[in-house]
């Protein structure tokens, strides 16, 4: 590594590494260095194998007593030589002034029990989720859940807020529960009756927050990372084949509902989800108008359309106006329609295979004449860059308007779909160049 470099630059390199991109410098050994002028919050843990006492030994603990962000509260020591006594004295020769120098931060709080601080943690976050929990309407059904955290707007931000300090705390009880649930019944007095109500507990909160991640469209999209996640398992990892347990993690909820034919059926695919009856079919809707939310710029008309139909199921089911397994089939059709427009019968074979073709054939009410001529033009007219480029753009527009012109339109309804089709035109992928 030190190859045609100086030993100053290498170690300014490693250092900075070290700070910056600790998951690609995760271990630093040291001799006699970074005890003083070295600021690296990301630090955590400290491995101490030689001897060292009193300033020397204070300055090497403070190095890992910088908080960084919420998942870091303290650091830790590793002690091979036995040196806690000599940390204690370090701390007790501070508050004898020996140490009035050091940063107020290095030292508060510097040696705490993390039983203590675990358990502390743990009570503060059960009384937090409670008061949070305690503005639910009652009787506190899953569906009040949903709606106080996510209602018909998921992305308020007073609800988004709510759903953040909820997923905090839950990850903050969780982490601390499992730090202290060991010490809770032999040095807290806590009967093993409490522990378990309290792992029961947990595991409700657990439950709330995983329902509500679904019912927001919170979790994470993987299919986007799909590709390169398989190349790395290909190239780097071996292992047996493995057994579906839930498909619930792998993909968005929307695309599960079709896989249900081949992978599991729709009656086991809703039993995994979270919650009530009511609550299930409320995380359903809340992700299929997620979707035609997502969608909706790239065919206001067809996706417009869908969210009147999605309405209507919603409506349907909530004054019980129709059979559970009805309602079961209409959302499946319906994420057949959102995620698959192609495959929809009401499109002419010239059409169906082009989401821009779509989205004119849609916008001129049907025309499939001037929605072919519509994409012609366009493609004809496109050159690299074009989104960035506004002469480039100015000529498509031109191609547009002139296609318009031909096909029988005046001047000035002409000029006013010509900007319509060009905003469809820029939201197209396949435009992309």
């Amino acid at each position: 590594m030190l190859r045609g470099k100086k030993l100053s630059e290498f170690e300014k390199e490693v250092k900075e590494q070290f700070k910056k991109e600790p998951a690609k410098m995760k271990l630093l050994i040291v001799v006699d260095k970074l005890l003083t002028g070295f600021d690296a919050p990301s630090a955590t843990y400290l491995y101490i194998d030689k001897s060292m006492r009193d300033h020397d030994l204070f300055q090497a603990i403070c190095r890992v007593n910088r908080p960084d962000g919420e998942d870091k509260d303290y650091g830790y020591i590793v002690d091979y030589m036995d040196l806690f006594r000599n940390v204690q004295l370090a701390v007790a020769d501070y508050t004898t002034e020996a140490f009035d120098n050091f940063d107020k931060e290095d030292v508060e709080g510097l040696i705490k029990n993390r039983y203590d601080e675990a358990k502390s943690e743990m009570v503060g976050a059960i009384a937090s989720l409670k008061d949070l929990l305690e503005n639910v309407n009652d009787p506190k059904e899953d569906t009040d859940y949903i709606e106080y955290f996510c209602g018909e707007n998921s992305e308020d931000d007073e609800r988004i807020g709510r759903r953040d300090i909820l997923y905090a705390l839950t990850a903050s009880l969780t982490r601390s529960f499992a730090n202290c649930c060991d010490k809770l019944v032999s040095n807290y007095g806590y009967s093993d009756n409490q522990v378990n109500q309290l792992r029961s507990d947990i595991s409700g909160y657990n439950k709330i927050k995983e329902m509500i991640k679904l019912a927001s469209c919170d979790y994470i999209d993987l299919k986007p990372y799909e590709a390169d996640m398989r190349y790395i398992l290909d190239t780097y990892i071996r292992a047996e084949d493995s057994k579906v347990v839930s498909e619930l993690a792998n993909m968005p909820l929307v695309e599960l509902l079709l896989n249900n034919t081949t992978t599991t059926p729709i009656d086991a695919l809703v039993k995994e989800l979270p919650g009530s009856d009511n609550a299930k079919a409320e995380i359903i809707e809340n992700n299929l108008q997620h979707e035609i939310v997502k969608k909706m710029s790239s065919n206001k008309v067809y996706y417009g359309k869908l969210s009147e139909m999605l309405q209507i199921v919603i409506d349907q089911r909530r004054i019980e106006a129709m059979s559970y397994e009805e309602y079961l089939r209409q959302v499946v059709e319906l994420a057949q329609a959102i995620l698959r427009p192609e495959e929809n019968s009401d499109y002419p074979d010239a059409i169906k295979k082009s989401e821009a073709r779509r989205a004119f054939f849609d916008y001129f009410d049907r025309d499939e004449k001037l929605a072919i001529n519509s994409d012609n033009a366009i493609r004809n007219a496109i050159r690299p860059d074009w989104k960035r480029n506004f002469q480039k753009q100015q000529n498509i527009r031109l191609a547009i308007y002139q296609n318009l012109l031909v096909y029988g339109y005046d001047e000035d309804v002409a000029t006013e779909k010509t900007n319509a089709v060009f905003e469809i035109a820029e939201r197209q992928g396949e435009y992309d160049v």
